[in-house]
Protein backbone atom coordinates (compact mmCIF):
# COMPACT_ATOMS: atom_id res chain seq x y z
CA UNK A 1 0.00 0.00 0.00
CA UNK A 2 2.70 2.63 1.20
CA UNK A 3 4.78 1.70 -2.15
CA UNK A 4 1.49 2.08 -4.79
CA UNK A 5 1.35 5.57 -2.85
CA UNK A 6 4.57 6.26 -3.31
CA UNK A 7 4.30 5.37 -7.34
CA UNK A 8 1.46 7.39 -7.18
CA UNK A 9 3.18 10.55 -5.77
CA UNK A 10 6.58 9.97 -7.53
CA UNK A 11 5.00 9.43 -11.53
CA UNK A 12 7.33 10.28 -13.89
CA UNK A 13 5.89 13.47 -14.54
CA UNK A 14 5.77 14.64 -10.93
CA UNK A 15 9.64 13.23 -10.46
CA UNK A 16 10.49 15.06 -13.32
CA UNK A 17 9.61 18.50 -12.40
CA UNK A 18 10.82 17.98 -8.94
CA UNK A 19 14.52 16.75 -9.80
CA UNK A 20 14.32 19.60 -12.42
CA UNK A 21 13.33 22.42 -9.92
CA UNK A 22 16.22 20.18 -7.67
CA UNK A 23 19.11 19.99 -9.97
CA UNK A 24 18.12 24.16 -11.08
CA UNK A 25 18.77 25.00 -7.79
CA UNK A 26 21.53 22.96 -6.60
CA UNK A 27 24.25 24.72 -7.60
CA UNK A 28 22.58 28.10 -5.76
CA UNK A 29 22.33 26.86 -2.47
CA UNK A 30 22.18 29.01 0.04
CA UNK A 31 23.56 31.84 -2.28
CA UNK A 32 19.99 33.05 -2.85
CA UNK A 33 16.76 32.75 -0.83
CA UNK A 34 18.27 31.52 2.84
CA UNK A 35 16.95 31.90 5.67
CA UNK A 36 18.63 31.54 9.05
CA UNK A 37 16.78 30.36 12.02
CA UNK A 38 19.80 30.34 14.11
CA UNK A 39 20.21 26.31 14.64
CA UNK A 40 19.95 25.68 10.93
CA UNK A 41 19.44 27.86 7.56
CA UNK A 42 16.57 27.26 4.91
CA UNK A 43 16.63 28.03 1.25
CA UNK A 44 14.90 26.46 -1.79
CA UNK A 45 17.14 23.63 -2.61
CA UNK A 46 17.40 22.25 0.69
CA UNK A 47 13.46 22.45 0.84
CA UNK A 48 12.92 20.67 -2.59
CA UNK A 49 15.54 17.87 -1.16
CA UNK A 50 12.78 17.52 2.20
CA UNK A 51 10.57 15.99 -0.68
CA UNK A 52 12.58 13.24 -1.77
CA UNK A 53 12.81 11.69 1.55
CA UNK A 54 9.72 9.15 1.04
CA UNK A 55 11.52 8.29 -2.36
CA UNK A 56 14.45 7.35 -0.76
CA UNK A 57 13.29 5.09 1.77
CA UNK A 58 11.11 3.12 -0.83
CA UNK A 59 14.09 2.79 -3.48
CA UNK A 60 17.41 2.16 -0.59
CA UNK A 61 16.13 -1.50 -0.29
CA UNK A 62 16.59 -1.77 -3.94
CA UNK A 63 19.72 -0.22 -4.34
CA UNK A 64 22.76 -2.27 -6.61
CA UNK A 65 25.81 -3.34 -4.03
CA UNK A 66 27.89 -0.88 -5.64
CA UNK A 67 25.50 2.00 -4.06
CA UNK A 68 25.44 0.37 -0.87
CA UNK A 69 28.58 0.29 -0.61
CA UNK A 70 29.43 3.43 -0.72
CA UNK A 71 26.56 4.60 1.08
CA UNK A 72 28.19 2.60 3.99
CA UNK A 73 31.31 4.88 3.71
CA UNK A 74 29.88 8.11 3.52
CA UNK A 75 28.03 7.09 6.19
CA UNK A 76 30.83 5.87 8.32
CA UNK A 77 32.23 9.07 7.26
CA UNK A 78 29.08 10.88 8.94
CA UNK A 79 29.11 8.49 11.86
CA UNK A 80 32.77 9.17 12.74
CA UNK A 81 32.29 12.80 12.83
CA UNK A 82 29.53 12.80 15.45
CA UNK A 83 31.47 10.31 17.42
CA UNK A 84 34.62 12.81 17.07
CA UNK A 85 31.82 15.52 18.17
CA UNK A 86 30.73 13.66 21.32
CA UNK A 87 34.32 12.79 22.58
CA UNK A 88 36.38 16.24 21.72
CA UNK A 89 33.38 18.81 21.72
CA UNK A 90 32.05 20.36 19.24
CA UNK A 91 33.82 23.44 16.82
CA UNK A 92 32.67 25.31 13.62
CA UNK A 93 35.54 23.02 11.78
CA UNK A 94 34.42 19.83 13.28
CA UNK A 95 30.58 20.60 12.97
CA UNK A 96 31.13 21.86 9.05
CA UNK A 97 33.01 19.04 8.34
CA UNK A 98 30.58 16.40 9.31
CA UNK A 99 27.52 18.96 7.74
CA UNK A 100 29.80 18.65 4.43
CA UNK A 101 29.37 14.26 4.56
CA UNK A 102 26.02 14.23 5.19
CA UNK A 103 25.36 16.80 2.83
CA UNK A 104 27.42 14.38 0.26
CA UNK A 105 25.53 11.40 1.21
CA UNK A 106 22.16 13.00 1.00
CA UNK A 107 22.96 14.00 -2.62
CA UNK A 108 23.94 10.73 -3.48
CA UNK A 109 20.59 9.44 -2.37
CA UNK A 110 18.11 11.94 -4.02
CA UNK A 111 20.11 11.10 -7.22
CA UNK A 112 20.26 7.55 -6.96
CA UNK A 113 16.75 7.05 -5.75
CA UNK A 114 15.43 8.98 -8.72
CA UNK A 115 17.50 7.26 -10.84
CA UNK A 116 15.99 4.03 -9.97
CA UNK A 117 12.72 5.47 -9.67
CA UNK A 118 12.60 6.30 -13.57
CA UNK A 119 10.82 3.78 -15.47
CA UNK A 120 12.63 5.11 -18.61
CA UNK A 121 16.64 5.79 -17.70
CA UNK A 122 16.46 7.90 -20.89
CA UNK A 123 14.43 11.18 -19.62
CA UNK A 124 16.59 11.44 -16.09
CA UNK A 125 19.55 11.09 -18.87
CA UNK A 126 17.90 13.79 -20.77
CA UNK A 127 17.32 16.00 -17.39
CA UNK A 128 20.65 16.02 -16.48
CA UNK A 129 22.01 16.62 -19.73
CA UNK A 130 20.05 19.58 -20.45
CA UNK A 131 19.85 21.25 -16.73
CA UNK A 132 24.05 20.55 -17.22
CA UNK A 133 24.32 22.01 -20.42
CA UNK A 134 22.14 25.12 -19.52
CA UNK A 135 24.00 25.39 -16.21
CA UNK A 136 27.25 25.34 -18.41
CA UNK A 137 26.59 27.64 -20.17
CA UNK A 138 25.22 30.15 -18.04
CA UNK A 139 28.24 30.13 -16.28
CA UNK A 140 30.53 31.08 -18.78
CA UNK A 141 27.93 33.90 -19.68
CA UNK A 142 27.98 35.73 -16.51
CA UNK A 143 32.01 34.48 -16.32
CA UNK A 144 32.56 36.56 -19.45
CA UNK A 145 30.47 39.57 -18.04
CA UNK A 146 32.36 39.71 -14.86
CA UNK A 147 35.72 39.95 -17.17
CA UNK A 148 34.34 42.64 -19.44
CA UNK A 149 32.76 44.77 -16.37
CA UNK A 150 34.74 43.83 -13.22
CA UNK A 151 30.97 43.25 -11.77
CA UNK A 152 30.53 40.53 -9.39
CA UNK A 153 27.76 39.35 -7.08
CA UNK A 154 27.99 39.94 -3.53
CA UNK A 155 30.10 37.67 -1.45
CA UNK A 156 33.19 37.55 0.76
CA UNK A 157 35.21 37.90 -2.67
CA UNK A 158 33.83 40.81 -3.83
CA UNK A 159 33.19 42.66 -0.44
CA UNK A 160 37.40 42.07 0.17
CA UNK A 161 37.37 44.14 -2.87
CA UNK A 162 34.81 46.96 -2.23
CA UNK A 163 37.13 50.13 -1.83
CA UNK A 164 40.22 49.30 -2.43
CA UNK A 165 42.76 50.27 -5.29
CA UNK A 166 42.45 48.33 -8.65
CA UNK A 167 43.94 44.85 -9.51
CA UNK A 168 44.10 42.85 -12.10
CA UNK A 169 42.35 39.97 -10.57
CA UNK A 170 39.65 41.91 -9.79
CA UNK A 171 38.29 41.19 -12.94
CA UNK A 172 38.71 37.37 -12.43
CA UNK A 173 35.24 35.20 -13.06
CA UNK A 174 33.67 34.14 -9.93
CA UNK A 175 29.50 34.09 -10.42
CA UNK A 176 27.96 32.99 -7.36
CA UNK A 177 31.21 30.55 -6.07
CA UNK A 178 32.83 33.48 -4.89
CA UNK A 179 36.30 32.78 -5.95
CA UNK A 180 37.87 31.81 -9.21
CA UNK A 181 39.23 28.75 -8.27
CA UNK A 182 35.89 27.32 -7.25
CA UNK A 183 33.84 29.25 -9.99
CA UNK A 184 36.57 26.96 -12.63
CA UNK A 185 36.10 23.99 -10.59
CA UNK A 186 32.21 23.68 -11.13
CA UNK A 187 32.31 25.13 -14.58
CA UNK A 188 35.09 22.66 -15.90
CA UNK A 189 33.35 19.88 -13.23
CA UNK A 190 29.75 20.10 -15.14
CA UNK A 191 32.27 19.78 -18.60
CA UNK A 192 33.42 16.36 -17.53
CA UNK A 193 29.87 14.92 -16.11
CA UNK A 194 28.38 15.91 -19.79
CA UNK A 195 31.41 13.72 -21.23
CA UNK A 196 29.48 10.62 -19.66
CA UNK A 197 25.91 11.58 -19.18
CA UNK A 198 26.00 13.55 -22.90
CA UNK A 199 25.99 10.67 -25.18
CA UNK A 200 25.54 12.71 -28.03
CA UNK A 201 28.66 15.58 -26.63
CA UNK A 202 31.10 14.13 -29.92
CA UNK A 203 28.42 14.89 -32.17
CA UNK A 204 28.30 18.30 -31.38
CA UNK A 205 32.11 19.19 -32.15
CA UNK A 206 31.73 22.61 -32.62
CA UNK A 207 29.92 23.10 -28.99
CA UNK A 208 32.52 21.02 -27.42
CA UNK A 209 35.34 22.50 -28.87
CA UNK A 210 33.33 26.41 -27.77
CA UNK A 211 32.97 25.19 -24.19
CA UNK A 212 36.49 24.08 -23.88
CA UNK A 213 37.77 27.22 -25.61
CA UNK A 214 35.89 29.68 -23.25
CA UNK A 215 36.68 27.72 -19.93
CA UNK A 216 40.72 28.03 -21.71
CA UNK A 217 40.25 31.86 -21.44
CA UNK A 218 38.19 32.46 -18.36
CA UNK A 219 40.88 30.30 -16.66
CA UNK A 220 43.67 32.71 -18.12
CA UNK A 221 41.61 35.68 -16.76
CA UNK A 222 41.03 33.64 -13.31
CA UNK A 223 45.37 32.64 -13.34
CA UNK A 224 44.24 29.03 -12.86
CA UNK A 225 47.43 27.21 -14.08
CA UNK A 226 45.84 24.11 -12.67
CA UNK A 227 42.68 24.28 -14.87
CA UNK A 228 44.35 25.30 -17.76
CA UNK A 229 46.55 21.88 -17.84
CA UNK A 230 43.36 20.01 -17.68
CA UNK A 231 41.70 22.01 -19.89
CA UNK A 232 44.64 21.66 -22.45
CA UNK A 233 44.72 17.71 -21.31
CA UNK A 234 41.14 16.94 -22.53
CA UNK A 235 41.72 19.22 -25.21
CA UNK A 236 44.32 16.46 -26.41
CA UNK A 237 42.66 13.84 -25.20
CA UNK A 238 39.43 14.70 -27.32
CA UNK A 239 41.57 15.33 -30.46
CA UNK A 240 43.35 12.02 -30.57
CA UNK A 241 40.21 9.56 -29.89
CA UNK A 242 37.75 11.61 -32.07
CA UNK A 243 39.82 14.28 -34.89
CA UNK A 244 43.63 12.47 -35.11
CA UNK A 245 42.92 11.71 -38.36
CA UNK A 246 41.07 14.91 -39.76
CA UNK A 247 44.20 16.67 -38.35
CA UNK A 248 46.22 15.07 -40.30
CA UNK A 249 44.57 15.57 -43.52
CA UNK A 250 44.22 19.33 -42.40
CA UNK A 251 48.10 19.63 -41.96
CA UNK A 252 49.18 17.92 -45.19
CA UNK A 253 46.67 19.83 -46.94
CA UNK A 254 47.39 23.38 -45.40
CA UNK A 255 51.00 23.31 -45.04
CA UNK A 256 51.78 27.05 -46.34
CA UNK A 257 48.85 28.03 -43.75
CA UNK A 258 50.13 26.15 -41.22
CA UNK A 259 53.28 27.89 -41.87
CA UNK A 260 52.04 31.59 -41.90
CA UNK A 261 50.35 31.02 -38.90
CA UNK A 262 53.04 29.78 -36.58
CA UNK A 263 55.08 32.63 -37.55
CA UNK A 264 52.75 34.96 -36.65
CA UNK A 265 51.86 33.46 -33.54
CA UNK A 266 56.11 33.52 -33.02
CA UNK A 267 56.05 37.24 -33.43
CA UNK A 268 53.16 37.75 -31.33
CA UNK A 269 54.70 35.93 -28.34
CA UNK A 270 57.62 38.25 -29.35
CA UNK A 271 56.21 41.35 -29.44
CA UNK A 272 53.99 40.45 -26.01
CA UNK A 273 57.54 39.13 -24.47
CA UNK A 274 59.12 42.82 -25.15
CA UNK A 275 56.61 45.07 -24.63
CA UNK A 276 55.17 43.09 -21.57
CA UNK A 277 58.20 41.63 -19.54
CA UNK A 278 59.63 38.34 -19.74
CA UNK A 279 57.41 37.21 -17.14
CA UNK A 280 53.88 39.09 -16.87
CA UNK A 281 52.99 37.27 -13.85
CA UNK A 282 55.46 39.45 -11.98
CA UNK A 283 53.13 42.66 -13.13
CA UNK A 284 50.44 43.15 -10.10
CA UNK A 285 48.73 46.20 -11.70
CA UNK A 286 48.50 48.93 -14.09
CA UNK A 287 47.10 52.59 -13.69
CA UNK A 288 46.92 55.08 -16.84
CA UNK A 289 50.56 53.59 -17.83
CA UNK A 290 52.24 53.11 -14.75
CA UNK A 291 53.28 49.22 -13.44
CA UNK A 292 54.70 48.24 -9.96
CA UNK A 293 56.17 44.29 -10.08
CA UNK A 294 57.63 42.60 -7.40
CA UNK A 295 61.40 43.02 -6.52
CA UNK A 296 63.79 41.44 -3.88
CA UNK A 297 62.17 40.76 -0.69
CA UNK A 298 58.91 40.76 -1.73
CA UNK A 299 58.28 44.10 -1.88
CA UNK A 300 56.33 45.89 -4.46
CA UNK A 301 57.34 49.05 -6.35
CA UNK A 302 56.28 51.55 -9.16
CA UNK A 303 58.24 51.57 -12.69
CA UNK A 304 58.13 52.52 -15.92
CA UNK A 305 55.91 55.43 -15.46
CA UNK A 306 55.08 56.99 -18.73
CA UNK A 307 52.64 59.89 -17.52
CA UNK A 308 52.24 62.21 -14.14
CA UNK A 309 49.44 60.79 -11.99
CA UNK A 310 47.01 62.86 -10.16
CA UNK A 311 46.67 63.47 -6.68
CA UNK A 312 43.63 61.02 -6.36
CA UNK A 313 45.64 58.28 -8.76
CA UNK A 314 49.02 58.21 -6.83
CA UNK A 315 46.98 57.70 -3.40
CA UNK A 316 45.35 54.39 -5.61
CA UNK A 317 48.25 53.32 -6.36
CA UNK A 318 50.02 53.88 -2.99
CA UNK A 319 47.21 51.99 -1.80
CA UNK A 320 47.47 48.60 -3.74
CA UNK A 321 51.25 48.83 -2.98
CA UNK A 322 50.76 48.83 0.55
CA UNK A 323 47.67 46.40 -0.11
CA UNK A 324 50.48 44.16 -1.50
CA UNK A 325 53.19 43.95 0.10
CA UNK A 326 50.93 42.30 3.18
CA UNK A 327 51.64 39.24 0.99
CA UNK A 328 53.30 37.06 3.64
CA UNK A 329 56.08 35.76 0.90
CA UNK A 330 54.32 32.81 0.21
CA UNK A 331 54.17 31.67 -3.64
CA UNK A 332 51.61 29.19 -4.90
CA UNK A 333 53.77 26.09 -4.65
CA UNK A 334 55.52 26.98 -2.06
CA UNK A 335 52.09 27.05 -0.15
CA UNK A 336 50.80 24.01 -1.68
CA UNK A 337 54.26 21.80 -1.32
CA UNK A 338 54.28 22.77 2.52
CA UNK A 339 50.34 22.22 3.01
CA UNK A 340 50.69 18.59 1.92
CA UNK A 341 54.03 18.51 4.29
CA UNK A 342 51.70 19.16 7.15
CA UNK A 343 49.44 16.56 6.09
CA UNK A 344 51.68 13.79 5.76
CA UNK A 345 52.99 14.76 9.66
CA UNK A 346 49.22 14.88 10.81
CA UNK A 347 48.40 11.46 9.26
CA UNK A 348 51.42 9.55 10.44
CA UNK A 349 50.87 11.59 13.65
CA UNK A 350 47.57 9.12 14.02
CA UNK A 351 47.30 7.05 10.88
CA UNK A 352 44.10 5.13 12.32
CA UNK A 353 41.90 7.25 13.18
CA UNK A 354 43.34 10.71 11.67
CA UNK A 355 42.95 13.75 13.72
CA UNK A 356 39.35 14.55 13.21
CA UNK A 357 37.25 16.38 10.81
CA UNK A 358 37.84 20.04 10.35
CA UNK A 359 41.04 19.95 11.93
CA UNK A 360 43.44 20.56 9.34
CA UNK A 361 43.16 23.93 9.68
CA UNK A 362 43.02 24.23 13.05
CA UNK A 363 46.47 22.24 13.57
CA UNK A 364 47.60 24.60 10.95
CA UNK A 365 46.43 27.68 12.79
CA UNK A 366 47.80 26.77 15.98
CA UNK A 367 51.49 26.01 14.13
CA UNK A 368 51.02 22.91 15.64
CA UNK A 369 52.70 21.45 12.42
CA UNK A 370 56.12 21.65 10.87
CA UNK A 371 55.46 23.96 7.93
CA UNK A 372 54.14 27.47 8.62
CA UNK A 373 51.96 28.79 5.41
CA UNK A 374 50.73 31.90 7.00
CA UNK A 375 46.67 32.15 6.95
CA UNK A 376 47.14 29.57 4.13
CA UNK A 377 45.45 26.77 6.46
CA UNK A 378 43.43 24.43 4.05
CA UNK A 379 44.54 21.58 2.39
CA UNK A 380 44.41 22.38 -0.92
CA UNK A 381 44.82 18.70 -1.76
CA UNK A 382 41.68 16.33 -1.32
CA UNK A 383 43.56 13.39 -0.55
CA UNK A 384 46.28 15.20 2.38
CA UNK A 385 42.53 16.87 3.50
CA UNK A 386 40.86 13.07 3.88
CA UNK A 387 43.57 11.11 4.98
CA UNK A 388 45.24 13.10 7.59
CA UNK A 389 41.79 13.46 8.86
CA UNK A 390 40.19 9.78 9.04
CA UNK A 391 43.15 7.85 8.26
CA UNK A 392 42.18 4.39 7.09
CA UNK A 393 38.75 5.30 6.68
CA UNK A 394 39.81 7.74 4.28
CA UNK A 395 42.22 4.75 2.60
CA UNK A 396 39.62 2.50 2.61
CA UNK A 397 37.32 5.39 0.63
CA UNK A 398 40.03 5.99 -1.96
CA UNK A 399 41.25 2.05 -2.47
CA UNK A 400 37.31 1.15 -3.29
CA UNK A 401 37.44 3.89 -5.59
CA UNK A 402 40.53 2.91 -7.65
CA UNK A 403 38.82 -0.91 -7.39
CA UNK A 404 35.72 0.98 -9.97
CA UNK A 405 38.52 2.36 -11.62
CA UNK A 406 40.41 -0.78 -12.17
CA UNK A 407 37.03 -2.55 -13.23
CA UNK A 408 36.26 0.40 -15.46
CA UNK A 409 39.52 -0.40 -17.14
CA UNK A 410 38.33 -3.97 -18.00
CA UNK A 411 35.34 -3.41 -19.16
CA UNK A 412 36.99 -1.61 -22.53
CA UNK A 413 33.74 0.28 -23.55
CA UNK A 414 33.42 3.50 -25.13
CA UNK A 415 32.00 5.10 -22.78
CA UNK A 416 33.93 3.42 -19.86
CA UNK A 417 36.93 5.23 -21.42
CA UNK A 418 34.97 8.79 -20.99
CA UNK A 419 33.72 7.93 -16.85
CA UNK A 420 37.89 6.80 -16.50
CA UNK A 421 38.75 10.23 -18.65
CA UNK A 422 36.55 12.43 -16.76
CA UNK A 423 37.87 11.05 -13.40
CA UNK A 424 41.24 11.30 -13.89
CA UNK A 425 40.70 14.74 -14.64
CA UNK A 426 38.33 15.60 -11.80
CA UNK A 427 40.89 14.31 -9.47
CA UNK A 428 43.45 16.70 -10.98
CA UNK A 429 40.59 19.39 -9.87
CA UNK A 430 40.61 18.59 -6.42
CA UNK A 431 43.72 20.07 -6.44
CA UNK A 432 42.13 23.80 -7.44
CA UNK A 433 40.16 24.94 -4.39
CA UNK A 434 41.18 25.43 -0.93
CA UNK A 435 39.53 22.42 0.18
CA UNK A 436 37.07 19.97 -1.47
CA UNK A 437 34.83 18.00 0.66
CA UNK A 438 32.62 20.58 1.02
CA UNK A 439 32.49 21.09 -2.67
CA UNK A 440 28.67 20.44 -4.34
CA UNK A 441 29.94 19.56 -7.39
CA UNK A 442 32.12 16.69 -6.13
CA UNK A 443 29.04 15.44 -4.47
CA UNK A 444 27.38 15.97 -7.68
CA UNK A 445 30.21 14.62 -9.50
CA UNK A 446 30.56 10.98 -7.72
CA UNK A 447 26.88 10.39 -7.68
CA UNK A 448 26.55 10.52 -11.27
CA UNK A 449 29.76 8.75 -12.31
CA UNK A 450 29.01 5.70 -9.73
CA UNK A 451 25.25 5.61 -11.23
CA UNK A 452 27.12 5.13 -14.79
CA UNK A 453 29.89 3.38 -13.84
CA UNK A 454 27.45 0.94 -12.24
CA UNK A 455 25.40 1.18 -16.16
CA UNK A 456 28.90 0.03 -17.43
CA UNK A 457 28.82 -3.24 -15.18
CA UNK A 458 25.52 -4.25 -16.25
CA UNK A 459 26.25 -3.75 -19.74
CA UNK A 460 28.95 -5.51 -19.49
CA UNK A 461 28.05 -8.92 -17.33
CA UNK A 462 25.06 -8.75 -19.74
CA UNK A 463 26.37 -9.39 -22.69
Amino acid sequence: MVERNVQKLYSDKNLTILFSLWLISYFFGSKIGNLSTGIITIYPNFILSLFFIPLIFSSIRKYESIYKAIILVYLAFVLYCVIWIVLNGASNESVFDMRSHLFNLFTFLIITSTYQFFKSKKVIENLLKNILWIWLVGMVIFGVIEIVTGFHFSGNYSKSITGTAFKLIDFAPVFIFDNPNDFLLNCIGVLLILLFVDKDIFNKKWLLITALFSLFILSIYAASRISQLVILLLFVVVFYKFYLKEIKDFFQENRLLIGIFSICFLVLVGFNSIFFGKDPTNVNSQIDGSFFVKRERNEFERIDVKNELNEKQKEKLAQVIIRENKNPGFNSSDIRKKLTQNGIFLFKSNPVFGVGPGQFGVKCSKKEVPYDVGENVSPHNFVMELISQYGFLAIGYFAYIFFLLTQLIRYRTENSFWLCTAFVLFASLSLLPSAFNYQPIYWLFMATWIIFVSNEKEMYFGR
